[in-house]
């Protein structure tokens, strides 16, 4: 069944709809933030870092930014970022 806009005086078809799918979703990525690659977790829990953000088996190396959050969070990545921050200038104070 056609469905119709009448302020652009536009009428649109199940076709069109079949037509924008196979142009856009090749095309279509998430825009999830890159969380969670580094994660913070003990090592037999396939973590990369431990508390104080070393990463396990390599001396002298920390890491400090948002790979380190162990799973996605709902919340805006930002609020997430300040408070990892706040975490590491502690820790690394």
């Amino acid at each position: 069944m056609p469905v119709t806009d009448p302020e652009r005086d536009v009428t649109f078809f199940a076709k069109d709809d079949a037509a924008t799918e196979t142009w856009i979703c090749p095309d279509i990525t998430t825009c999830l933030h890159g969380l969670c690659t580094c994660k913070m977790a003990p090592l037999e829990d396939m973590g990369v870092v431990d508390e104080s953000f070393r990463v396990y088996g390599v001396c002298r190396l920390k890491i400090a930014d948002l790979s380190v959050v162990p799973e996605n969070v709902c919340p805006n990545a930002m609020s997430t970022a300040l408070l990892v921050r706040e975490k590491v200038a502690n820790i690394f104070a």
